[in-house]
């Protein structure tokens, strides 16, 4: 595996500094944060690794990685799930932070930063939902104290992220609200992930090794831009990045999402794009693109080919590398891509 040790040859680098580093950004989705959800019954025979194949994708493999670079994507976004890989003393099993290292080291070996979150933590969320602070604060802190200290000795290119959209709903296709009570935005939600992300960020920078100044990212609830007026950054760290979800049309983009990132970076805080396939009409999309890069907000690319176990089907009309094939798709959709951030697309793998 690839390894870095702390010789000090690791040089800190700040969530600004960072921003420039990301760039373009592909997540291969669907993938290590697919589960077995928590109401669902586990299919017998069926073993805890076997959850990165429970939405159809296939594993991923290290040319995904190669194929992602040469194409010209500077970044990998690592959506995972940790939780169903817990025993019941929140033990995260070696064999999956083997896998994930692994993932992570053929990412970086390929040359891409990456970002390793927290996804699809339902039982997390649903102590956030029902006001149980401290037994959200032990999960959460439980994995991060873990995944530190698997990762304290990698590189300055290697980003943690706190969690991913931690919000209100009972479970996904339940009732309620995401972010919201009676349409204005939980202050109460945000007040606890705010502590949770100081919490996690604690165990992060004790870990030792490389932690210390290693850039993390913060999460809103839900992922939504429309609750950073109410996030905390801690001024003294300036090792922090603000990661929100650009998910929508150019209109809402301009009206809704801009104004509160451009509040944050005149703040001096890093803003990302860390998830988002847009599919409006070319000249949306264009403009979508164009709007964030002109802001220097690097985007992460949600990319997708699935068939879920759990009723939901997937779009080649989104999706960009093909991980059963190899192949690209949707390639005037990844030169707008691209083109916002001043690039062209690269050679395919072969």
């Amino acid at each position: 595996m690839f390894t870095m040790k702390n010789d000090g040859f690791f040089t800190p680098v700040t969530g600004l500094e960072m921003m420039d580093k990301l760039g373009l950004g592909i997540t291969f989705a669907l993938t290590t944060e697919s589960r077995r959800w928590p109401w669902m019954p586990e299919p017998e025979g069926n073993k805890p690794m076997d959850s990165e194949l429970c939405f159809g994708q296939p594993k991923i493999e290290e040319r995904h990685f190669k194929a992602a670079a040469m194409k010209g994507f500077d970044s990998y976004r690592m959506c995972v799930t940790w939780t169903p890989h817990m025993d019941e003393h929140a033990v995260i099993g070696d064999e999956w932070l083997d896998r994930i290292q692994q993932l992570a080291d053929w990412a970086l070996g390929a040359g891409l930063n990456v970002v390793i979150n927290t996804m699809h933590e339902e039982e997390l969320y649903w102590l956030i939902r029902d006001g149980e602070y401290e037994a959200a604060k032990k999960h959460l802190t439980a994995l991060w104290s873990q995944i530190a200290e698997r990762f304290k000795e990698h590189p300055n290119t290697l980003i943690f992220e706190i969690m991913n959209e931690p919000n209100l709903l009972e479970h996904y296709q339940g009732a309620g609200e995401w972010i919201t009570v009676n349409g204005q935005i939980s202050r109460k939600l945000c007040e606890t992930v705010n502590a949770l992300n100081k919490d996690a960020l604690d165990v992060i920078r004790q870990s030792g090794g490389n932690n210390d100044k290693r850039v993390v990212m913060f999460c809103v609830p839900g992922g939504s831009p429309l609750a950073l007026p109410y996030m905390e950054v801690p001024k003294e760290d300036p090792h922090i990045m603000v990661g929100v979800f650009g998910y929508d049309d150019s209109n809402s983009l301009e009206e809704g999402i801009l104004p509160p990132m451009r509040d944050w970076l005149a703040k001096g805080v890093a803003v990302v794009n860390k998830e988002d396939n847009c599919w409006s009409d070319v000249a949306h999309t264009k403009k979508h693109y164009e709007l964030l890069a002109g802001m220097g907000v690097p985007s992460f690319y949600f990319s997708s080919f699935y068939f879920s176990a759990i009723g939901e089907s997937g779009s080649k009309d989104i999706g960009f590398l093909d991980l059963t094939t190899g192949e690209w798709h949707n390639k005037p959709l990844l030169e707008l891509f691209f083109a916002a951030y001043g690039k062209t697309p690269g050679s395919d793998l072969v």
